[in-house]
This record gives structure tokens, C-alpha cells and sequence, in this order.
């Protein structure tokens, strides 16, 4: 049985669920899908409203952790699946097997960011169910150099399916797996299944659904959707439209189908909060006319203004209104220009803040110590050397990183000199100067620095041109010479003490994280030979496919996040910033190989892909709108510069001048 709730924002279906499931229990198993980043807020709330007694009989899982539950029973879970790095390899390793093959990537097959583009093109055509056989038969029934492309990729996509089924599994294969292992083991069985803070779902998703809707007791699915009819705001265009998909999906499956609509808001908003949401995008409404209070707008200079102008907004809350941190959150569309600065300004205005995002690996002072000691041996270039020692990464001193730089830029040192066997003897005073015994002790320590410097750089220069994993086996040998697992705990000790803790964190996961990248070199390249520069540029590109994340140190703090991770969650103020038209609607180009003739050609042959543009605007309508409704008590809109903005188009969102602070 499929059961459909659906309703505007705020009427109470996420507390409907909660409440089918506390009614249901006793009967039967009750299990509630969320996305991930709501996994943790989600069991949070069924905690208080069930009780602590919950766990027993209800369990909150995201997709991912679905899978993970089904191949408890059918087994499986012990396998080695791929990480992002894996996965990069054996895209290289497959474009090395296609590379003869290729006719329109032959060149672009030995640029490693080459790799990152087919890595996306193979998760949207993994997330859509399009087999790469499909492709190259398309390609090869079209001709030209569109057909070429196709021909290419299904070439080497296949050759990359291969390697995966031969050596590990690709995790974006995970929710296909679950589709089909759901029916051998019986896990929906009995069961009653809840979905909940989903807008839309991929291909793969909706065949996971399928096999519920057949094989467990029920269905229930709530979207943000005011009417089935073609006639409803054109906002919830894609949640009406996942609806219908999702009837049509029951109906295949010989499944009932039923559906609710909730009416009225189920919490006690201010009227010009209510009102927002009511009429956004109507323009046969007036302006809300009363008092308006609990929506801001602020129209300033700069990016940086708008984060000040929150900051001291989120001071006033806590200090004069009596607000906590944890009622507060800030969002943007996207974080990008925002986070730096929320860092910055939050912290001197001494607000604790969890700052919900990733750091990629590579903006971390490790991935210049590894490039540069790949550089360095090289040729020992003056660049390149003091480029890895000033990492601090290396054991070795500032005072003596400043006294060797001083000396090696005296005498121009470079290449061979760095690990020449003699002595070094120039006198620092200079040529023809003579000698002191504070020179000579001077020379005779910073020879010594330079050998303890050059021996492990020496010992990974002699692996040049070996296979790949020989090249990431001696890079790990060199990364424990000189100690580096001891330099990272030592700077997370550091920052521990200075009342860092976020960043701490990010440091100890640091070395996991490098090793892991390095373990996947060394067991899934080949052992044909490789360059250490296409080595160098290749293993960096691994890394990029990595990042470090903590959890939050304390529960007071301000939640900071884009709308897509805090759209669902719980908030009393919102600030809302970066409300221009550069981020409201942000379309931009769909990452990977496939251009828009090439999309078209696949959709002739039955092979759609990625949502149209129309689709995608009604995609952010929808966020735009799940923006506005996020708080429940106050809303605070900023954008910076002038012209066209979301702010300034708030006059047809049915909000008055008054909204603007004097």
C-alpha cells in the first residue's frame, strides 16, 4: 500500500509520521528513510516523541544505512567497497586499457582532471539506470563526433565496470544492489516504511521504493505539495510531479494507492511569516499590510557586511530576547564566499558556531608538503625546497628553515649540490672573506641539516618511473621517515590548546585519510610503469576526492549550512544571505562529459538523464521556497550590491517596504 501526505511547509507532516509511527509500533516493525544530513535530527525528534523506548521498535535510516541493513541478512557488507580515491584509480587504470580504442578522447585521455569529469558523467549515468552498453551502441548507431563521445564512454565505462566487479564494489552501485537484494531476503517483509524531507528522487531511488511498496506492508511518503492538480503553485511543480511518478510506480506493482492533504499550519507563526508562505509567488495578493516584524530585509555593500550585520543581529537575539544559539541557524544557497567569512567574523564576535561543511583535503598544508617534495627532487630547485620545509610539516624549525634559506640563496644551491657526498664549505660571510669559528660552526650545522633534509628525499627520488604502487609504497615509507603522523597530532595538539577544536579534528583525521589514498594506489594500479610526474599529478587528484568533517563540539551553537543540509531542520531564526540573482535560481552547467546534443541523442534512445533546465528552475523555486519557511519565528534576508536580487523581488513574494529596517 502506497499512502501519499502531502501539504504546504508547516502543516505537520514530518509530525504525522511520528505519530502513524507510535500508533503502529506495537504491531509492527516501523522504519523511517530520511536523507543523511537529517539522519541525525530526524531520530533526535522521534526520541521525544516516542519516548526512550523508540529504538525498540523504530529505526531511522537514511538510503545508504538501508543497504547497509539488507546486507546484514543476505550478506555482502563484509566487501571492500571503493572510496571517492579508489574509484579514481580505476577509472585511470580502464582509460589506460581503452586509450588505443578511444577516437574522440585520445588526447584528453592523459589529463588527470580528465578523470574527475568521467567519474561525475558515471554517477549520473549510475544514478539514472543508463548502462554503458547503451552508450556505446547510441554512439555507434549515430555517427559523428557526438556518436564518438558516446562510443568513447561506453568504451571506457565499460572497461571501469569490469575493474569494479574484479577487485571491489563502486558505491554508487549500492542503491541498485539494494533494489534487487530486497527481494531475495525479505527484509520489507511486515514492515511499515516512512519517507520523509525528500523533494524528488533519482531513478535508482525509485526502484528501491518500488520493491518496497511490493514487498512491505506499507508505504508512506510525505512531500511539500499543495494539490495533485496541474493547476497548484508552480513551486511545488516537482514535488507533484515525484507524486504522480510515485502513483504511476505502485500502480506497475499492483499496489493501492492512497493520499491526504494537510490544511492550516500546525505551529503558531507570526501573520507575516504565515502570510509569506501563503502567497509566495502570488502576485493577485496584496502586500501583507500589518506590522511586520518577523521578516527582515537588508540590502548592503559587501558579502562581508552581510555576515557582520548577522553577527551582531544573532548577539542582539541571544543577549536581549533571550534566544540560545541552538534556536539560530544561517543559510545561503550555496556556502561559497560565505564560510571563510562566517569563520572570521563569528569567532571575533565570540558566537559559537558549527559550520556544516566539508573541508577538502587539499586545503590543508599536507598537500603542499607531498607536491613539493615531488617538485623538489626534481631538481632541487630553490622554490621547491623551501616550499616543503616551510610546510612545518618536516620536523624542521623556522630558525633553521630561515638560516638554510639564507645560505642556499648566498651560494645559489640547487640540484646537485643538495646531496652532493663532499662537505658543503662556502663561507656564509662570502667569497674571499675569511673564516671564523662562528662560520665555520654555522657551515657545519647546516650541512648537517641539509643531509638529515635531502635523505629522505633522496630515497623516494631513486623509485622514478616504477609502477604505480611501487611509487605509493615508497611514498608512504618517505611520509613515516620523516615522521609525519607525529607532526599532525602534534599541530591537532596544538590547535586543542588554543581552543581550536574543529580544526584539531581535521588534523587527526589527516593521516587516516592519506594512507587510506595511498593503500588504494598501492592495491588497485597496475604494475605497468608509470612517470612520477604523471604519478605526482594523478595521486593529487586522488586526495581531492577526499575530505575531513567533525561533528559538533558543543549543542549551543549556531548551525550554519546551505539549503539543500538545512532546509528540513529546526530553527526558531533564520538568516537568510546571499538572497541575489547570482545564487536564486543557481542553474548552472551539469558536471561531467555530456553535452546537451549528447543528452538529447540518449533520451531519443530511451536513455533520459538529468532533469530538463525547466525542471531544474522548478527545483529551485522549491528551495527558494523551503528557504522562507525554514524558521519559525523570525526570517532575516540579506543580499549585497544592487540590481535584480531575490530581496528586491520580495515586493511580488507579498512582503511590503515595511520588512526593511530604518
Amino acid at each position: 500500500m502506497l499512502k501519499l501526505l502531502l501539504g504546504r511547509a508547516k502543516t505537520g507532516k514530518s509530525t504525522a509520521l511520528l505519530r502513524a509511527i507510535t500508533e503502529n509500533a506495537p504491531r509492527r516493525r516501523q522504519i523511517l528513510i530520511v536523507p543523511e544530513q537529517y539522519s541525525h535530527e530526524t531520530e533526535r525528534r522521534l526520541c521525544r516523541f516516542g519516548g526512550n523506548r523508540t529504538a525498540q521498535y523504530c529505526e531511522v535510516l537514511s538510503f545508504t544505512r538501508l543497504h547497509n541493513r539488507v546486507l546484514t541478512v543476505t550478506g555482502g557488507l563484509a566487501e571492500h567497497v571503493l572510496d571517492g580515491g579508489g574509484r579514481l584509480v580505476l577509472m585511470h587504470e580502464a582509460v589506460q586499457q581503452s586509450v588505443g580504442s578511444l577516437k574522440v578522447y585520445q588526447n584528453y585521455s592523459r589529463r588527470a582532471a580528465f578523470l574527475e569529469n568521467l567519474l561525475a558523467t558515471s554517477d549520473e549515468l549510475k544514478s539514472y539506470c543508463v548502462l554503458p552498453n547503451q552508450l556505446f551502441e547510441a554512439g555507434m548507431n549515430q555517427g559523428g563526433e557526438s556518436g564518438g563521445r558516446l562510443h568513447d564512454l561506453g568504451l571506457i565505462l565499460t572497461a571501469y565496470d569490469k575493474l569494479v566487479a574484479e577487485r571491489a564494489t563502486d558505491p554508487r552501485d549500492m542503491l541498485t544492489r539494494l533494489a534487487e537484494k530486497l527481494t531475495e531476503s525479505g527484509y520489507a517483509r511486515g514492515k511499515d516504511f516512512y519517507i520523509d524531507c525528500f523533494t524528488d528522487f533519482t531513478p535508482q531511488e525509485k526502484a528501491v521504493l518500488s520493491a518496497l511498496m511490493r514487498d512491505g506492508h506499507s508505504v508512506t511518503i510525505a512531500l511539500t505539495c499543495d494539490t495533485l492538480d496541474r493547476e497548484g503553485a508552480s513551486i511545488f511543480a516537482t514535488a507533484r510531479r515525484t507524486a504522480l511518478e510515485l502513483i504511476s510506480l505502485a500502480r506497475e506493482q499492483h499496489v493501492g494507492v492512497s493520499y491526504d492533504t494537510l490544511q492550516g499550519r500546525a505551529d503558531q507563526a507570526p501573520a507575516e511569516l504565515a502570510y509569506l508562505e501563503q502567497y509566495l509567488f502570488d502576485t493577485e495578493q496584496p502586500p501583507y499590510g500589518g506590522i511586520c516584524q518577523a521578516v527582515q530585509l537588508y540590502n548592503l555593500e559587501r558579502t562581508y557586511d552581510e555576515v557582520e550585520q548577522a553577527a551582531g543581529a544573532i548577539l542582539a537575539l541571544v543577549r536581549e530576547q533571550g534566544y540560545r544559539y541552538r534556536d539560530i541557524a544561517v543559510t545561503a544557497r550555496t556556502l561559497e564566499g560565505y564560510d571563510e567569512l562566517i569563520e572570521t567574523v563569528f569567532a571575533r564576535y565570540n558566537i559559537p558556531v558549527f559550520l556544516g561543511k566539508q573541508v577538502n583535503i587539499l586545503e590543508k598544508p599536507i598537500l603542499t608538503l607531498l607536491t613539493s617534495a615531488l617538485d623538489a627532487i626534481d631538481g632541487y630547485e630553490y622554490d621547491d625546497v623551501f616550499r616543503y620545509l616551510k610546510t612545518g610539516l618536516t620536523g624542521v624549525s623556522l630558525e633553521d628553515v630561515d638560516a638554510l634559506e639564507n645560505y642556499v640563496l648566498q651560494w645559489d644551491i640547487r640540484g646537485g649540490k643538495w646531496y652532493q657526498a663532499g662537505d658543503w664549505d662556502w663561507n656564509p660571510a662570502g667569497y674571499a672573506q675569511p673564516w671564523t669559528e662562528e662560520n665555520r660552526a654555522l657551515v657545519a650545522g647546516l650541512d648537517a641539516l641539509r643531509r638529515e633534509i635531502v635523505a629522505p628525499l633522496e630515497t623516494l627520488r631513486k623509485t622514478k618511473d616504477a609502477s604505480g604502487a611501487s611509487l605509493a609504497r615508497s611514498l608512504y615509507r618517505f611520509l613515516e621517515e620523516i615522521a609525519l603522523p607525529q607532526r599532525l597530532e602534534e599541530r591537532a595538539a596544538l590547535l586543542t590548546q588554543r581552543g581550536e577544536l574543529r580544526q584539531a579534528e581535521e588534523y587527526r583525521q589527516l593521516w587516516d585519510i592519506l594512507v587510506g589514498a595511498l593503500e588504494q594506489c598501492a592495491a588497485l594500479m597496475s604494475e605497468q610503469p608509470i612517470r612520477l610526474k604523471q604519478f605526482a599529478e594523478l595521486f593529487q587528484l586522488v586526495l581531492s576526492q577526499y575530505s575531513v568533517a567533525t561533528i559538533p563540539v558543543a549543542l549551543d551553537r549556531v548551525s550554519v549550512g546551505d539549503i539543500l543540509r538545512t532546509a528540513h531542520k529546526e530553527a526558531r531564526v533564520v538568516f537568510l544571505l546571499g538572497a541575489d540573482d547570482a545564487h536564486f535560481p543557481l542553474v548552472g552547467q551539469t558536471a561531467g562529459l555530456l553535452t546537451q546534443e549528447d543528452r538529447e541523442l540518449l533520451a531519443a534512445c530511451g536513455c533520459t538523464l538529468t532533469p530538463s533546465p525547466e525542471q531544474r528552475i522548478d527545483r529551485e523555486l522549491s528551495l527558494a521556497y523551503d528557504a522562507v519557511c525554514f524558521p519559525t519565528e523570525k526570517l532575516v534576508v540579506s543580499w549585497c550590491g544592487g540590481g535584480k536580487s531575490l530581496c528586491a523581488a520580495l515586493a511580488s513574494w507579498r512582503i511590503c517596504s515595511a520588512c526593511f529596517p530604518t
